[in-house]
């Protein structure tokens, strides 16, 4: 009945009084008519359902648990919308009811003309929340104390009201529905462990919703494995030694084993050499040496659980070694104190530098190995071919050479050589002639440039259209048009020639009736008729054929220089985006090695920024090895790996993360147990139990249930929801290439004898720290020793890098192939161009960091090729229009000139045939 602007309640009595002096406000909402009120209970619970001008409303009581709060949640539904023509004029009478199961709405409606009854079902699901981020994987364990997860509400009809969780370390529990445990708009907690050693162990994070319907979701559930105990040291394996402690070679291999049973993710250990001679220390150091803090000042990553040192010098060395964890919990290091003397002397040039005097003469400063141990070097050379006869030698008799110890030596002046491209070499009197790997080169100015030369060669990755006797489609159909344009022209040849014999059948016929031949006077009449009826049509029938004729050849020319022109501005176009792209990633590929050593992450962004500068690029990837927070706080590179995501802007990034390739059981039960059948079978087929009891993960998914299975393991955080610098590594179609790539890279660096580079630049570094000493006593860094010592460093170091950007070079490739067959066919418009990332990471060998990868378009070769065909078309269009015109002028010209005397012919005949008895005196 009446419309009042406002819904109010009130809790009675049994005897009918009040239960309280205040009335429960269900809505009040000035300038509305409520009418119709209804109060029904539906399923325990109390609902309020009412008509105003905005539609029919549905409030639900709900009191809070100590029922000093009551609150109602309405929901609204338009009448229109749901009864065409209906409003609150026309509803009244709303109740509830329940059908097979679910409850409904009702209420009676006369907008049709006829009463009717109208039915609501109400909403009585909500979905899981949606899982947006989380600062830890589920998937391995962890040593964060602090944990955040952050969602995204569900998508509801009614609404979302409030959120519950729950951290526990039982997996059946589950978050209370209690009205004082919700939470109301927030989408984000944070679990801080105060006690983290007792709390070691499983948790498990429970997240559910309710709707404004009053409707609660399944748990969202998340697991962490919380680990901050440290692995104990590894148990080391100490190479054989002699009765003495001696190693009884200083080539050996250090081993160690974990000590636990569980393994160690990774290793870190680091060598000092502590005396030249056991006679330098202290008996007490080798009972009472503590093991050194590995840190991270000259420490080697591995995975390996073993060192493999050559010959290296003798002294007194301590290794140190610690475990890391899965968690990244760090152990105390183990070290071992080795003795060594046997060192294998050998004779090698490391580095060579030039100098200037003061008479501006050339000297060549010699770093190496081997200059004294068993004899002073005799002589060193400088020769084109390393062969004998030298071209040039240096006696040290004479005084030309110089040997300073056994790394050090000096040759010179450099006076009255021939410019060229030289090899430089010393010679020992017991262990013979042993050259430098890097050449010299002197130009014609006397400048002296040391190589490598000529080791990166270009060659362009773009395969042109191959010739070949095997045809592609394109060039079937061109050979099909030159045949048939070569029919047609044989065959106007030949009409051309029909027409011709036609002409010269008229003249004769003409020819016989003008000379008086005996004919028949029917023949004589046939002739005389045809010759008239033909004088026209033989000069259209030739202007005609010549026409065709002209036609057809401008056309097959135009056709075979269009395929020749749009052939070469495919090369052209195709070329000149591989420069583009070349020249772009390798200053992506230069950048990136300095940025990852220094974990840079404001340069990262900016590499991302850079592809602006090709057009055609859509999207970038940096890949190198796995990052982790330093003992600092800040993040750091670490040795480990190479294939994990540092910098992209690449869209489809998630879809290319790598899939985990194992579960653990109660993972594996986890995902199962929060899962829908679908995704149970996926999970089912995606993953077998093998002999241990975890479950491993199957090679031959397509890539429609990798892709899916992906989706899957986010929503429980196994896979990551956003990439985080150095964590998730990249697996896509490239990545088989790439562990190739790497092991010719490795191969190239080993070639170019990469371990004795490091090895002389940790000993040039080792003499500049000694000079370094020396000169500060006196404040004298104007020292000459000094200073040559600190330029030896810097040659060596530029030496190196100079080397890793050669190899790197040598490795630019792409993906799929960039060739005209591909691209013809249209079988991929992106093309990934990589290239690796290198550089010297302390005394590790391994310079394989990462990879580069740019993806480019070719839609603007495409669109290029496009608008060429069109010009081809048009040109084509308008030389055939002007050259048919010529030949139409042409044609008619030389056909009026063909039929001249046939016409002068036909003039005759109409003349005799005017005249029967005129003998005829003129030819």
């Amino acid at each position: 009945g009446q419309q009042l602007p406002s819904i109010a309640a009130a809790v009675l009595n049994r005897d009918g009084s009040p239960l309280s002096q205040m009335a429960e406000i269900v809505s009040s909402e000035p300038g509305r008519s409520s009418f119709s009120s209804r109060i029904i209970n539906i399923k325990g619970s109390t609902w309020f359902l009412w008509f105003d001008s905005s539609g029919i409303r549905i409030a639900r009581r709900e009191a809070a648990a100590d029922r000093s709060t009551i609150r109602y949640h309405v929901q609204i539904s338009s009448l229109n919308a749901l009864t065409e023509g209906s409003d609150q004029n026309s509803a009244s009478f709303p109740g509830a009811a329940i059908l097979n199961g679910n409850i409904y709405i009702l209420w009676g409606d006369r907008s049709a003309g006829t009463p009717r009854t109208v039915l609501l079902k109400p909403d009585l699901h909500v979905d899981r929340p949606i899982l947006r981020f989380t600062n830890f994987n589920s998937g391995k364990p962890g040593n964060s104390r602090n944990l955040s997860v952050r969602w995204d509400p569900p998508a509801d009809s009614s609404g979302i009201l409030s959120y519950s969780w729950l951290w526990s370390q039982n997996l059946e529990d589950v978050p209370s529905r209690d009205e004082l445990e919700q939470k109301y708009h927030e989408v984000q907690t944070q679990k801080t462990f105060e006690n983290p050693e007792e709390d070691e162990g499983d948790w498990f994070f429970s997240l559910i919703v309710r709707d404004i319907a009053g409707n609660w979701s399944d748990p969202l559930k998340l697991s962490y494995t919380l680990d901050v105990t440290p692995p104990p040291p590894p148990v080391m394996r100490v190479p054989s030694t002699s009765a003495d402690g001696f190693l009884i070679s200083n080539s050996f291999n250090l081993e160690w084993e974990d000590g636990e049973k569980e393994a160690a993710a990774y290793y870190r250990w680091r060598r000092v050499r502590l005396a030249g001679t056991v006679d330098e220390l202290p008996l007490e150091i080798f009972t009472t040496q503590e093991a050194l803090p590995v840190g991270n000042d000259g420490v080697v990553e591995t995975s390996d659980r073993f060192i493999a040192q050559s010959n290296i010098d003798n002294g007194v060395w301590a290794y140190s070694v610690a475990a890391v964890d899965m968690a990244g919990n760090e152990g105390l290091p183990n070290t071992e104190i080795l003795l060594t003397s046997r060192y294998v002397p050998v004779t090698f040039i490391s580095l060579v530098t030039d100098r200037n005097d003061e008479n501006d003469q050339i000297y060549l400063t010699i770093h190496g190995r081997g200059f004294l141990v068993g004899g002073l070097l005799s002589s060193a050379v400088i020769d084109e071919d390393g062969v004998e006869p030298w071209d040039y030698e240096f006696i040290r008799a004479t005084g030309q050479l110089k040997v300073y110890s056994d790394t050090l030596a000096e040759i010179g002046p450099i006076d009255n050589m021939r410019s060229g491209t030289y090899r430089i070499g010393v010679i020992h009197p017991l262990r013979g002639q042993a050259f430098w790997n890097i050449p010299m080169r002197l130009d014609t100015t006397g400048n002296v440039k040391f190589g490598p030369f000529g080791i990166y060669k270009y060659e362009s990755l773009w395969k042109p259209a191959a010739r070949s006797l095997r045809l592609n489609g394109n060039q079937l159909l061109l050979l099909i048009l030159i045949l048939l344009g070569f029919t047609a022209v044989i065959i106007t040849v030949s009409r051309l020639g029909s027409i011709s014999r036609e002409m010269k059948i008229l003249e004769r016929n003409a020819r016989a009736i003008f000379e008086n031949n005996p004919l028949s006077a029917a023949a004589r009449k046939d002739a005389a008729m045809s010759l008239k009826k033909s004088k026209s049509v033989l000069k259209i029938k030739f202007t005609l054929a010549f026409s065709l004729l002209v036609l057809i050849t401008i056309l097959m020319v135009a056709i075979s220089l269009g395929m020749l022109w749009i052939s070469m501005e495919r090369d052209t176009l195709s070329r000149g985006l591989e420069s583009k792209s070349r020249l772009l990633i390798e200053t992506l590929s230069t950048s990136a090695a300095t940025i990852i050593p220094n974990a840079d992450r404001g340069g990262l962004l900016l590499l991302q920024d850079r592809i602006k500068a090709l057009s055609d690029a859509r999207w970038m990837t940096v890949t190198g090895p796995r990052a982790e927070n330093g003992s600092s706080g800040g993040l750091r590179a670490t040795s480990d790996g190479y294939n994990y995501i540092w910098s992209t802007n690449d869209p489809d990034i998630l879809d290319k993360v790598k899939i985990p390739e194992s579960l653990s059981k109660e993972n594996y039960n986890f995902v199962l147990k929060g899962s829908d059948n679908t995704e149970s079978e996926l999970v089912k087929t995606s993953y077998q139990q093998d002999a241990e009891g975890f479950y491993v993960l199957n090679t031959d998914l397509s890539t429609d249930n990798r892709t899916a299975l992906s989706a899957v393991l986010q929503r429980f955080n196994l896979m990551p929801l956003s990439v985080e610098i150095g964590q998730e590594i990249l697996d896509d179609e490239i990545t088989p290439l790439i562990d190739q790539m790497r092991n010719d890279v490795l191969t190239a660096v080993q070639d170019a004898d990469y371990s004795q580079m490091l090895s002389t630049l940790s000993d040039l570094q080792n003499t500049q720290n000694e000079e370094l000493k020396r000169v500060i006593a006196t404040l004298n860094f104007t020292d000459p020793g000094f200073l040559e010592a600190e330029r030896a460093v810097a040659s060596q170091y530029k030496l190196i890098q100079t080397m890793l950007l050669d190899i790197s070079n040598q490795f630019f490739n792409v993906y799929p192939d960039f060739g005209a067959e591909v691209l013809r066919s249209g079988e991929s418009d992106i093309f990934v161009f990589y290239k690796p990332i290198l550089y010297q990471d302390g005394q590790n060998p391994d310079v394989f960091k990462g990879v580069v990868r740019l993806a480019v378009s070719v839609d603007g070769i495409k669109a290029s090729l496009n608008l060429v065909q069109k010009r081809i078309l048009l040109i084509t269009l308008i030389a055939s229009v002007i050259a048919l015109a010529l030949g139409l002028i042409v044609a008619l010209v030389f056909s009026s000139q063909l039929v001249r005397p046939i016409q002068e012919l036909v003039r005759a005949v109409e003349k005799i045939q005017d005249e029967p008895n005129m003998l005829m005196h003129e030819n």
